[in-house]
Formats: C-alpha cells, sequence, structure tokens
C-alpha cells in the first residue's frame, strides 16, 4: 500500500513537471525574447556606464585607496612603576588603563574634527551636493565612503577610501591619517608636561601648607586645645607630600610618551577598480529576466484557459 502511494506521488510530481515545461516550450520564443532583450539592454548600459565620464556615468568605477597602520602597545605604566619601586614606592596597586588603543584611534579618525578638515580642504559639500551649510549629511557622505578595519590580534588598522576618481581617493586617506598623526602628536606630546605641571602645583600647595601648619604649631603651648588638631593635619599632608614627591620624581625621570601608532603604509593610487561587479550584474538580469519570463508564460496559460472555460460556458 505504501509503495503504491509512493508511485503515485512520483507521477503526480513528473506529470506536472512535464505539464508546465509543456507550457514554457509553448511561449518559448516570448521566453527567449524577455530574456535576451533584458540581458542585451544590461549588457549595452553597462558598456554605456564604462564609456562615459565618471560625473555622467549611471555605473561609474570606483576605487579604493588604503593605508596600513599599526598600533602600539603602551609600556608607560611598567616605567614608572619600575622608577616608583626604585624610590621606595609600591606601584601595585596603581591604577592603569584598560582601554584599547587601536578603538581610540578608529573614534578619532571618524570624528566631527578630522572629518570636518576634510570636507574644507577636499570641498566634499560641492562634490557630494549637500552644500556647505548642511554638515550633517556631508559628514555621512564622507564617512560613507571612508571604512576602518581593526585587527586586534595584529595590532593593524587600515585605513580607506572610495572615489570615482583614484588619486583623489589616494589624497583623501594619506591625509586622514596626517591629521590623526597631529592630533595624536600634539596632544600625547603635553601629556608628561600637563601631568608633571600638575603634580608641581600639587606639592607647592602641601609645602605651604606644611610651612602655615609648621608655624602655627610653633606659636602655640602643648596644652592648647587647637595643638592636636594642628600636630594631626600636619601629619596629614606631611603624607600626601611623601606620596606625591616619588610620583613627581618618576614622571619626571620617565621618557616621552610613545606615539599610539606609527604609519607602516601610506595610500598610493589604486590601479584596480574596487567596483562595480558588471559581470555579476548581467548574470542577476540574465537569471531575474528569465525566471520573470517563465512566471509570465505560466499566468498567459492561466489567462487563456480561463477565457476558454469562459467561452464554453457561458
Amino acid at each position: 500500500m505504501q509503495a503504491s502511494n509512493y508511485d503515485s506521488s512520483e507521477r503526480s510530481l513528473a506529470e506536472g513537471a512535464l505539464y508546465y515545461l509543456n507550457i514554457l516550450f509553448r511561449y518559448k520564443i516570448m521566453i527567449i525574447l524577455v530574456t535576451a532583450v533584458i540581458t542585451v539592454g544590461t549588457i549595452i548600459f553597462c558598456y554605456i556606464s564604462i564609456k562615459l565620464p565618471p560625473k555622467e556615468s549611471p555605473l561609474p568605477n570606483y576605487y579604493a585607496a588604503q593605508s596600513t597602520i599599526l598600533i602600539q602597545q603602551n609600556n608607560q605604566t611598567d616605567v614608572a612603576d619600575t622608577i616608583l619601586v626604585a624610590l621606595g614606592v609600591s606601584g601595585n596597586n596603581r591604577y592603569t588603563s584598560s582601554f584599547d588603543n587601536g578603538s581610540l584611534v578608529i573614534e578619532i579618525l571618524r570624528s566631527r574634527t578630522l572629518i570636518d578638515t576634510l570636507i574644507k580642504e577636499f570641498s566634499f559639500g560641492e562634490r557630494y551636493g549637500t552644500g556647505n551649510a548642511n554638515k550633517g549629511k556631508t559628514r555621512e557622505a564622507v564617512l560613507a565612503h571612508c571604512n576602518f578595519t581593526y585587527s586586534r590580534t595584529t595590532g593593524i588598522i587600515r585605513v580607506s577610501f572610495v572615489d570615482t576618481d583614484p588619486v583623489l581617493a589616494m589624497n583623501v586617506v594619506n591625509r586622514h591619517v596626517e591629521l590623526a598623526n597631529a592630533w595624536f602628536t600634539e596632544n600625547r606630546g603635553q601629556a608628561k608636561q600637563k601631568k608633571l605641571q600638575g603634580l608641581e602645583d600639587k606639592l607647592n600647595s602641601v609645602k605651604n601648607d606644611i610651612a602655615v601648619l609648621s608655624k602655627r604649631l610653633k606659636t602655640l603651648p602643648d596644652i592648647d586645645q587647637n595643638y592636636a588638631i594642628y600636630t594631626s593635619e600636619l601629619a596629614v599632608q606631611q603624607r600626601i607630600y611623601d606620596t606625591l614627591s616619588p610620583q613627581y620624581e618618576a614622571v619626571k625621570l620617565a621618557p616621552e610618551i610613545d606615539p599610539i601608532f606609527t604609519v607602516f603604509e601610506y595610500a598610493e593610487i589604486p590601479d584596480m577598480k574596487a567596483g562595480p561587479q558588471r559581470s555579476l550584474l548581467v548574470m542577476l538580469s540574465f537569471g531575474a529576466s528569465f525566471a520573470g519570463a517563465c512566471l509570465l508564460a505560466i499566468v498567459l496559460n492561466m489567462i487563456k484557459k480561463k477565457r476558454i472555460s469562459e467561452s464554453h460556458n457561458p
């Protein structure tokens, strides 16, 4: 009984396939014509898009220029801890930053500060038709052409820019990297001086407090009720001074802060297009037009059968 049901289902599937194949065969000329017209039209469209200038082409070639930068690991904490230990202060309990340098670099590359500079220097408002007044849309347009990839295992960031002009793409990438490098050089180069100045100011303040308290204690007798208060405050200020002083000396002896990243490769003029894939577009148009033509043939056959049925049964 089961074998009989299996054979009947196989026959029904075969009959159904033959039924639709028969329909497609009867409309074969229409299917061939529709597929050929759309496919040839797509080929002509792709050919014209190649021959026309990029500004006039509906589907211009675009190029991707790419620069590679290496992220440096922080080693300042180890140096500072070594100096503090040499000065007799343990650095085990010191706070260390755990943020990722690579993620920081990408955030700076995407920042409004750098993007606005690129917009101004390369006139992207006019190029993308967003106007100089609408900064938000221009920023979105520029970032849409940028790409940032970061590999944590290798510490490599690749910065790329896509445009129909390969020379412009190269210039934008290299300028983008230069702006980021200048920003980090300016800000991190001043980090040691700022930290040193902050510690020096605090030490001077503590010194003044110690001098004032010591002077007050000299003028008070031991039995004065304020004597114990001033003595306690003096001890606290002295401990603060003893803690800050080694840190101040460690910062003075520590080397200058190393740059976060190093440019490994600047971008060059790309000699191969990044897109579009016109061959894929032609294949997709062929497949879509063939499937659409087959579906149209089945629909036309259903309409024809319906009309015949209505004419025989008025």
